[in-house]
């Protein structure tokens, strides 16, 4: 694959992760009348899932890079799944049962943003570096 084609998928990647984090916590607040309470415990507890399941993510990415796409793939239709269930919830009413819900949907998507993420990431290691640097320096040179 070449830079552009590895380039053009941080878009969606990003596009993906912003309104979870910065809209969602407001519409079910504000819209579907969760309390910030709760809704603060929820968004706190997935967050730090995702932050232990991230390392055996990457641990399971390094085991199998021959499946790499196929993680993938398999990251951005769950990803895509679960971003339309977060924001169609089922009709509940109590807020334990909302709760839940979105405890579990933020989990499910925060993982398979993380799968796509760091398998994304780790494409880009294999890619030809530019300028003829060592593709390990190759990320630092895009950051910069």
């Amino acid at each position: 694959m070449s830079n552009a084609a590895y380039g053009l998928l941080g878009a969606p990647l990003a596009m993906a992760a912003l309104p979870l984090f910065v809209q969602l916590p407001a519409y079910y607040a504000a819209h579907l009348g969760m309390a910030l309470g709760p809704l603060g415990v929820v968004l706190f507890v997935a967050r730090g899932i995702d932050m232990l399941q991230d390392p055996l993510l990457g641990h399971l990415l390094d085991r199998t890079p021959q499946w790499r796409r196929r993680w993938m793939a398999l990251g951005a239709v769950v990803l895509t799944l679960t971003f339309a269930a977060l924001w169609l919830p089922p009709v509940v009413t109590p807020d334990v049962a909302m709760g839940v819900w979105l405890a579990l949907m933020l989990v499910l998507a925060y993982g398979a943003h993380s799968l796509v993420n760091i398998a994304y990431l780790a494409w880009g290691h294999a890619c030809p570096a530019p300028w003829g640097r060592q593709p390990g320096a190759k990320a630092w040179a895009w950051q910069a």
